[in-house]
């Protein structure tokens, strides 16, 4: 992903929690070889599918299999953590979050110490030009499913004409999210968290819309 890809504290984590005690060996075998072919002191984790992703842009997957959301749960963000029962969640790139407005909308602290690969800080910025994008009567790409309960949008996640979208930056982490129908956050994630993911406003504000799906930049 050239200079953006998921926050660094996520990354260090899927990355150490991948590696277990025994493979010790392995592992700093495989770091000397990796190290002596690119001059790189980074471990490099390789993971096998049995089956292709279809796109690195997270809102245009053709298939939306469960291949194409491992792949990109491992390059972009989404707010939280899932457990494996799928009603627990834990933070990631909010670090705690809470109801508002009479459960009419859910207020996301972000992780203060998330960073793109390239340093740049992810921040509700970020959020913002995600969501509006994806909502944008313009967008092109396969999925708007997380906006459709959020404010400002028809049934299919479209923003409307007129209305005002129901994302908000509160400061530069802190982030809120409108609903059309009132919700608790636990229902609101268990709904859109796998789906979610941010996007790096500062490498696509640049990119015209009509050419973002195909830009190189994925």
């Amino acid at each position: 992903m050239a200079s953006c890809g998921g926050s660094g504290s996520t990354a260090s984590t899927s990355s150490e929690s991948s590696v277990s005690g025994e493979s010790s060996a392995a592992s700093s075998s495989a770091e000397s070889s990796a190290e002596a072919a690119t001059g790189s002191s980074d471990s490099v984790v390789t993971v096998a599918y049995t089956t292709a992703w279809d796109s690195l842009m997270p809102y245009n997957s053709s298939s939306g299999s469960m291949y194409n959301l491992e792949v990109l749960g491992n390059i972009y963000d989404r707010l939280a953590y899932s457990k494996l029962n799928g009603d627990e969640f834990t933070p990631r790139g909010a670090s705690s979050w809470e109801s508002a407005d009479d459960n009419q909308a859910i207020v996301f602290h972000l992780d203060e110490n998330a960073t793109w690969s390239d340093g740049e800080p992810v921040t509700a910025a970020d959020w913002i030009y995600t969501f509006t994008l994806i909502s944008d009567p313009n967008f092109t790409g396969t999925s708007r499913g997380p906006m459709k309960n959020i404010a400002g949008t028809d049934d299919t996640g479209t923003a409307v004409e007129g209305e005002e979208l129901g994302v908000e930056a509160l400061d530069d982490y802190t982030l809120k999210i409108h609903l059309k129908v009132a919700s608790s956050p636990e229902d609101w994630l268990l709904a859109n968290n796998r789906a979610t993911v941010v996007l790096p406003e500062h490498c696509l504000k640049d990119i015209p819309l009509d050419s973002i799906l195909t830009d190189e930049f994925w």
